[in-house]
C-alpha cells in the first residue's frame, strides 16, 4: 500500500555566511531547542523532524544524488514495524514500503539506487534487502531474501558499481565482509555476495573514504573497548583480485578505539578523510564523535541521551538521527563550496576596506591565514589570525586578490577569492576655468585654421 503525506522536510542548502561582500545563500532551517549537546564548537541544526502524523523512530536514512530524502520508520517500542518513504525535493513524501511483520532496517544510497533492509522478525535474525530507484521510489525489487547465504546486516558504498556489506556467515555468528559487484540496473551481478574476511565480534558500520580506503568498528564487544579499523585501497582491492587467497584481517589494522562499554552504530568520512561514527551503550548516553584521518584523534561532537543511528555525509554537511529527527553539522568544508566564486570589492583610494568571514561551521578553534594575490600570481602572507581582514585601498591594490585559509581540528580550506577594484576619480574642474580654457583652445585652432577673427575683419 502506499501513500501521499506532508511533512517538514528542510531541503535548503547552507553554506558559511561571509559578512561584507559574501553570499549567502541560507533557507530556513529549524532552530535547535531541546536536542543533543554539542561540543568542540559544532553548529547543530535539525534538518528533518518527524512530522507527528508519521507513527514510528526514525531507524535508517540516506540522501540520494539529487538531495532527495529516503528513511525507514520502526516501532518505538520495539515491535515489529518497518516503514520506508522516500522524500523528494519538489515536496511530499511517499510511502515506498510497508510491513508490519518485519523490524526496520537500514537505508543507503548507491548512486540513483536506495537500497534498504528489514530487521528480520522475532524469530528470524537474517534480513532481507530491497532495492529501487531514486526517479521510481513505486518501483520496489528484492535484493536479497533470506535465507542466501549470509546474514547480512547493513552495506555501505565504495563506488556506485559496487556493493559491500557487514555481516556474518550465520546467524548472529561473528562479523565478516561480504562483497558483490553491481549491473546497471543496481542487482548483484552474481546474484549473491562473497566473504572477503572474517572480523570478529559483533558486526558494526563500515564506510569507505574517497581514496577508496576501508574503515570498520565493532557493533559490539563481550570485553574491553571497541575498536576501529583501517585498510589501505590496495588492501581492498587485492582482496577482490583473490578472494580465496588474501581475505581481509583485523591483524595489523587496528586504527582507534571506542571509549570503555559502547559500540559503534553509524559511520561516515568526508571529504578530507576524516571518520565520523555513533557510539552508544546501553541506558547510557549516545556520542557522535570524530577521528582525525592523519592522527586518529579522538574529538566529541554531539551528546544525546537517547540512541544515534546512521551518519551520512554530503557535500559538507554531516548528518545523523535520533528517533525523532535527523540533525546537520556544517564542516569547514561548506566554506570551501565558496572557493571557486569570485567576489568583486569596489574601492576608492584612501577608504578602508574590511572582508570578514564568520563561518558558523567547523570543528574545535579556527586559525585564519590571509593572502594577497598581485598580478604577477604570487600569493604574500598578509593580517593577523583573525576572521577578518583589514587594510587602506590604494591604486597599487586595483586587481589584487585576497583569500584566506582556515584550518579547524580537522580540516583545512580555502575561502572565497576577493578581487578589488580601485577607482580613481576623475578630479573635478573650475566651471569659469574650464570656459575660458575651451574659448582659448577654439580661438588657436581658428587661427590655425587661416580663419581671420571676426573683430579683424576687413571692412569692404
Amino acid at each position: 500500500m502506499k501513500n501521499r503525506i506532508n511533512s517538514r522536510y528542510l531541503s535548503s542548502r547552507h553554506f558559511c555566511r561571509l559578512v561584507v561582500t559574501a553570499l549567502a545563500l541560507t533557507l530556513p532551517v529549524l532552530t535547535l531547542a531541546d536536542g543533543p549537546v554539542a561540543h568542540n564548537d559544532v553548529v547543530v541544526e535539525t534538518y528533518y523532524a518527524l512530522p507527528p502524523q508519521l507513527e514510528g523512530a526514525l531507524s535508517g536514512f540516506d540522501l540520494d544524488n539529487e538531495g532527495g530524502l529516503h528513511f525507514s520508520l520502526g516501532d518505538p517500542n520495539w515491535g515489529l514495524q518497518c516503514d520506508v518513504y522516500c522524500h523528494r525535493l519538489d515536496g511530499g513524501a511517499s510511502l515506498v514500503y510497508q510491513s508490519s511483520e518485519v523490524f526496520a532496517g537500514s537505508v543507503t544510497a548507491i548512486g540513483s539506487k536506495i537500497y534498504f533492509s528489514d530487521g528480520g522478525d522475532y524469530m528470524r535474525g537474517d534480513y532481507n534487502f530491497f532495492v529501487y530507484d531514486a526517479t521510481h521510489p513505486d518501483d520496489v525489487h528484492g535484493l536479497l531474501i533470506a535465507p542466501y547465504g549470509a546474514s547480512l546486516g547493513s552495506i555501505a558504498r565504495r563506488y556506485d558499481a559496487e556493493l559491500f556489506g557487514v555481516g556474518s556467515d550465520v546467524t548472529w555468528g561473528p562479523a565478516a565482509f561480504f562483497y558483490s559487484p553491481l549491473n546497471r540496473s543496481g542487482f548483484l551481478e552474481d546474484g549473491t555476495v562473497r566473504n572477503i574476511g572474517d572480523i570478529g565480534e559483533s558486526p558494526g558500520p563500515m564506510a569507505f573514504d574517497r581514496d577508496g580506503n576501508l574503515y570498520y568498528a565493532h557493533g559490539y564487544v563481550f570485553s574491553g573497548a571497541a575498536e576501529v579499523f583501517r585498510w589501505r585501497a590496495a588492501e581492498v582491492n587485492a582482496v577482490l583480485d583473490a578472494f580465496d587467497a588474501s581475505p581481509l584481517s583485523p591483524d595489523d589494522a587496528l586504527w582507534a578505539t571506542l571509549p570503555d562499554g559502547y559500540g559503534a552504530t553509524g559511520m561516515a568520512t568526508d571529504d578530507a578523510g576524516n571518520v565520523f561514527l555513533t557510539a552508544t551503550a546501553w541506558l547510557s548516553p549516545s556520542h557522535l564523535l570524530a577521528y582525525n584521518a592523519n592522527t586518529a584523534v579522538e574529538l566529541p561532537l554531539l551528546e544525546y541521551g537517547d540512541r544515534l543511528g546512521a551518519v551520512r555525509y554530503r557535500e559538507g554537511f554531516l548528518y545523523v538521527n535520533s528517533a525523532e529527527s535527523i540533525f546537520r553539522i556544517p564542516l569547514l568544508q561548506t566554506l570551501s563550496h565558496l572557493s571557486d566564486e569570485e567576489t568583486r570589492i569596489q574601492a576608492a583610494p584612501g577608504e578602508p576596506v574590511v572582508i570578514v568571514l564568520n563561518p558558523d561551521c567547523g570543528i574545535g578553534e579556527k586559525q585564519y591565514q590571509w593572502y594577497r594575490t598581485t598580478r604577477d600570481k604570487s600569493a604574500v602572507p598578509v593580517g593577523g589570525n583573525t576572521a577578518h581582514y583589514t587594510f587602506t585601498a590604494t591604486s597599487e591594490d586595483d586587481g589584487a586578490v585576497f583569500y584566506c585559509v582556515v584550518t579547524d581540528a580537522l580540516t583545512t580550506v580555502e575561502s572565497s577569492h576577493f578581487t578589488v577594484n580601485v577607482e580613481v576619480p576623475v578630479p573635478a574642474v573650475n566651471t569659469w576655468a574650464a570656459l575660458l580654457l575651451a574659448l582659448l583652445l577654439c580661438g588657436l585652432l581658428s587661427y590655425r585654421a587661416g580663419i581671420t577673427p571676426i573683430g579683424n575683419a576687413r571692412r569692404m
